[in-house]
């Protein structure tokens, strides 16, 4: 009976996949531009549109973080709306934890890093991290 009904699931699954309405990951709950950010508690996850085969990345450099911050997570996750085809883009995902209490802030940069100044997209996010360690994210800007 289990079976059955993992099949069933697994079916429903592809099928949402192909039409893209699944792409396995939720979606922000704040969304500015072409990015977003979802917080649980103590950690905060970013979300930035992407397309690793044009040579464009995101990256991300922090100041003024003290070890207020730690990343325990990078993806990327091609857009399933268009199948397997070659050259189709996705979302590149950030995971920060809240170590201790303080200010971070993080400026998310969407460069060739092969290519003198070709940074074409950024974004900065202002993030506090209360004593009970949960976050709050003070601002997120597109620059």
């Amino acid at each position: 009976m289990a079976s059955i009904i993992q099949k069933i699931v697994a079916f429903f699954m592809s099928i949402l996949a192909t039409f893209g309405l699944f792409s396995g990951k939720p979606e922000p709950d704040v969304k500015v531009g072409n990015a977003g950010y979802r917080i649980d508690k103590q950690t905060v996850e970013f979300s930035f549109k992407a397309n690793t085969s044009t040579g464009f990345t995101w990256s991300y450099e922090t100041e003024g973080d003290d070890g207020v911050l730690e990343m325990t997570g990078e993806d990327y996750v091609t857009d399933k709306k268009s199948g397997n085809m070659v050259g189709v883009g996705g979302t590149q995902y950030y995971t920060f934890k809240a170590r201790k209490p303080g200010k971070a802030t993080l400026t998310f940069s969407y460069s060739r890093s092969f290519e003198e100044n070709s940074t074409i997209e950024q974004y900065v996010a202002v993030i506090n991290v209360s004593d009970d360690l949960s976050i709050t994210v003070d601002s997120f800007t597109q620059k």
